[in-house]
């Protein structure tokens, strides 16, 4: 009974370590994506994209995720982390790109729609119809061009 329990113990504390280690590494992650953000300039970002495939390959994805994700990174940060993330994890990022289109943030909804217009026009011209309802002009005018470039009847 007594080395059931231990085991018992023991597996829990090896799941907690393996955890807490998990989540040091990705914060890792995270902090190191951010630091070549910031060298990097937005007309530099096809030289970012090779970097950091070349160096971090698909481990990038989750941290370019919680970056482009939350609302309290830089738009900067955010903006260009979607376009990394639209790059580096190729089409199974429309989920979030499609999710993206809804935030607040003015810069992360223009740069969702034209990453993912690049990677799913179908799921961009969607976007593209509840931007048209957007109180921001920039945005309507982006769902407009979006409409207009897939030649949508809606556009008109």
């Amino acid at each position: 009974m007594m080395k059931k329990k231990t085991l018992g113990i023991l597996g829990t504390l090896f799941i907690v370590l393996t955890a807490t280690a998990n989540a040091a590494i990705q914060q890792s992650n995270v902090d190191q994506i951010r630091r070549r953000l910031l060298r990097h300039s937005d007309r530099d970002l096809s030289k970012l994209i090779s970097e950091v495939r070349i160096q971090m390959g698909e481990s990038a994805y989750d941290p370019l995720l919680k970056i482009a994700t939350s609302p309290d990174e830089t738009e900067r940060n955010r903006y260009m982390a979607i376009s990394l993330l639209s790059e580096i994890g190729g089409k199974k990022s429309i989920p979030v790109l499609t999710r993206l289109t809804l935030d607040p943030s003015i810069l992360t909804k223009l740069s969702s729609i034209r990453n993912l217009e690049k990677l799913d026009p179908e799921a961009a011209l969607r976007a593209a119809a509840r931007f048209r309802k957007d109180p921001t002009l920039i945005v309507r005018l982006e769902g407009l061009r979006v409409m207009r470039k897939s030649k949508s009847p809606t556009a008109e």
